[in-house]
């Protein structure tokens, strides 16, 4: 192992060239002292195996008292290094010096595993530099005594021994619980405090803008009241009308497949679980986490906002430190927080993973469905009949568009979600010419990382410029300002369902509104929920101004990218901030034996149902809410559906249902992020269209909404017209 690390590439020192480049020459000659000491124990231990004397307990003894000798003399020069660095420098910066690299690094095996091999000594490796001392982690390594090979284990296959999924851990270095992070990536948690303010908030023109939006809000106010009698009869009737209507099927009695592992997936399967349906899951890649999974997420991803939004149903992240539930995680760290929740949960024996499901056939006069499903090699079953098929992915497919001289560019194209760490170093390394490409926050997050790591090889390409939120000023822990900034973004949101113009003023008139680009130009519509903290924004306020380009591509020339607005600039890599799509076009539709085509003309039932393809719901649709509190609303729309909802409904009827459903989008082929109607709007519209028919309880809706703005928790809506379906115990499931 000791030789591997001292055989590899500069450019796998990088950590250690990049940040301790002033202290290079003491580590090195540190981790030299460390791998000659090891080299001449392990000789001394081999010549004394070969040699067995009645002396051999002694002599061991001896080496494994001078193998201690060595690590705390290690230790303390360790620690003298990093008073010297601090004395010179003035801080460490919190980095990582891994001992793995490629999947042929070295992984000891443990003591017992060795028993009746011969002892098993102690290796110290140098793991990590953080708080002013060196940390060794011990792991051990054996070796008989007519032989000195050692057992290893590759990391892949410890992964795939322990269930973790390989491709989560990058082959050169990945960041772990005890390794730091590289200096371009937020932390696996970014508490409130480092947050919670918003500098220049406090501008000459803030106390007018606050004055306007409370004005605004008065009228809201007092226009409700007055018509309070009449809200309140209407509340009275809606209650009546849900408890009297009984279920007609038994949730228990109903089979669901579930397509998709991440957070509305693992949702929707929690809470179908507590009505006692039953449900099998399907997932493409070998783990949960949907965009947050290695395979979907980018290098240095992180949340839009903080984890009481982004939190499971019962598994509040952290719920009783202030610091953590009101921060933000990077996606590596939510993707373990999700994993804790699939094993807490036992979710895992539910789904199928690395199970690509290819195909649904519906059959008309059963009512049920069944799913071909290809495995990893890649042998296709099938699987049902079920009563429902619900997908739930939403950002699966990279959208990519099509260039003029694309096949003239000698450069490369990538999606942001191809953008994975490897790939970042390899433009570090190798000095490539960047145009980042978008104007949404995943382009951002993109400019973000070259920025951070001072990188000047980057140039940013946008023809709109989007409008982000400022994440401490529209959601926070509970407090008196916090009250009252929820009650202006309640009437922000209510006003976007009749003109996002307006609402967009009224965001800038609370300060709750940002962008990159003040020229003034910006389109209203251009607002998908992205928020910035306020460590992320000041650093986008660095980026040169002269690299920013708005514009849109012309055309891509063979060394370059040419722009309309005439400029020509050199690119080796495009990087496209250009959204994702469902990936539901890749689900071939059967129905009675022939092909079935999904077309904008198609009509939804209930924000997510196919009126014609009853037994498939695309949870895509519809923003009914954020983070996995989505997965609810998801949940109990399906319960509605198949156990409440009368059956064999007339044509007159779906017509009638479908006039009071507002928000959704109505072209099954596009996402609501992909929908003309800004999500903004169709988070309004949405749940006012539920709460008129009848589905959610109005005191309900209000008591969610003023918890997320005001009060700094997530309360699930209560689905009243589902009050007469029991929920039942785990055991009672069959």
């Amino acid at each position: 192992g000791c030789s591997q690390f001292q055989n590899q590439p500069p450019s796998r020192f990088r950590f250690l060239k990049k940040v301790f480049y002033s202290q290079k020459n003491t580590i090195h000659n540190l981790l030299a002292r460390e791998i000659n000491s090891r080299a001449n124990s392990n000789k001394q231990q081999v010549s004394s195996a070969s040699s067995m004397n009645s002396n051999q307990k002694a002599s061991t003894t001896t080496t494994d008292h001078s193998n201690q000798i060595d690590d705390q003399e290690a230790l303390f020069t360790a620690r003298n290094l990093s008073e010297e660095s601090d004395k010179s420098t003035g801080e460490i910066t919190a980095s990582a010096l891994g001992t793995g690299f490629e999947d042929n690094d070295i992984e000891c095996a443990t003591e017992e595993e060795e028993n009746g091999r011969g002892k098993a000594m102690t290796k110290s490796s140098l793991r990590s530099l953080s708080d002013n001392k060196l940390t060794f982690v011990n792991c051990n390594y054996s070796k008989t005594a007519d032989s000195t090979s050692t057992k290893t284990t590759t990391r892949k296959q410890q992964q795939q021994q322990q269930g973790t999924p390989a491709a989560s851990i990058h082959p050169i270095m990945r960041a772990s619980s005890i390794m730091s992070l590289p200096p371009e990536l937020p932390p696996a948690l970014t508490p409130y405090s480092a947050i919670s303010k918003s500098p220049g908030y406090w501008t000459w023109y803030r106390p007018l803008g606050l004055l306007f939006a409370t004005l605004m809000a008065v009228i809201f106010l007092t226009f409700i009241t007055i018509l309070s009698p009449i809200v309140l009869v209407f509340i009275i009737i809606q209650k009546v009308r849900a408890i009297s209507r009984k279920p007609h099927t038994d949730p228990r009695d109903v089979k669901v497949a579930i397509i998709g592992a991440g957070w509305t997936g693992m949702q929707v399967m929690l809470r179908l679980r507590e009505y006692g349906v039953q449900v099998q899951g399907y997932e493409k890649w070998n783990d949960c986490g949907g965009c947050w999974h290695p395979n979907g997420s980018y290098h240095g991803m992180q949340l839009h906002a903080p984890m009481f939004v982004n939190s499971f149903d019962n598994h509040k992240y952290e719920e009783h430190d202030k610091e953590k539930i009101n921060g933000k995680l990077n996606g590596a760290e939510f993707h373990k927080y999700m994993r804790d929740v699939m094993e807490k949960e036992n979710l895992r024996r539910l789904y199928k993973f690395n199970a690509d499901v290819m195909s649904l056939h519906y059959n008309s006069e059963t009512k049920k469905a069944t799913i071909d499903v290809s495995d990893e090699n890649d042998v296709i079953s099938t699987d049902g009949p079920f009563d429902l098929v619900l997908y739930t992915g939403f950002t699966t497919r990279p959208k990519v568009p099509n260039f003029p001289g694309q096949e003239n560019f000698e450069g490369t194209i990538l999606h942001a979600q191809q953008l994975d760490e490897e790939t970042f170093y390899d433009i570090l390394d190798t000095k490539k010419k960047v145009a980042v490409l978008g104007g949404n926050k995943s382009a951002a997050d993109m400019v973000l990382l070259f920025q951070r790591k001072g990188y000047e090889g980057f140039n940013w390409i946008y023809r709109n410029a989007y409008l982000l939120a400022k994440m401490e000023v529209v959601v926070g822990p509970k407090s008196a300002t916090r009250a009252f900034l929820g009650m202006l973004h309640l009437l922000v949101i209510l006003v976007s369902g009749l003109s996002m113009r307006f609402a967009r003023f009224l965001m800038w008139c609370i300060g709750s509104a940002w962008t990159f680009d003040s020229s003034g130009s910006m389109k209203p519509e251009k607002f998908n929920f992205g928020c910035l903290c306020p460590i992320q924004r000041k650093d986008l306020e660095k980026v040169d101004r002269s690299r920013m380009f708005k514009a849109d591509i012309d055309t891509l020339e063979p060394k370059g990218i040419k722009l309309t607005n005439g400029k020509l600039l050199e690119a080796d890599v495009l990087l496209l901030g250009t959204g994702s799509t469902s990936g539901m076009g890749d689900l071939s539709l059967i129905k009675d034996g022939k092909d079935y085509t999904l077309e904008g003309s198609k009509k939804i039932l209930n924000y997510m149902f196919l009126r014609d393809f009853p037994a498939l719901a695309l949870s895509y649709l519809t923003f009914f809410d954020f983070g996995p509190m989505r997965g609810i609303y998801v949940a109990d729309l399906a319960m509605y559906h198949l156990c409440v909802q009368k059956k064999d409904l007339t044509e007159k009827q779906i017509n009638s249902i479908s006039r009071w459903q507002f928000g959704s989008s109505q072209d099954p082929t596009l996402t609501m992020i992909e929908d003309p109607l800004t999500p903004l709007a169709a988070l309004c519209l949405v749940n006012v269209g539920l709460v008129l028919t009848g589905l959610v309880d109005f005191v309900s809706f209000l008591n969610h909404a003023v918890s997320v703005l005001c009060l700094g928790k997530q309360i699930p809506v209560n689905f009243h017209v589902l009050s007469n379906l029991k929920k039942v115990k785990p055991g009672d499931q069959r």
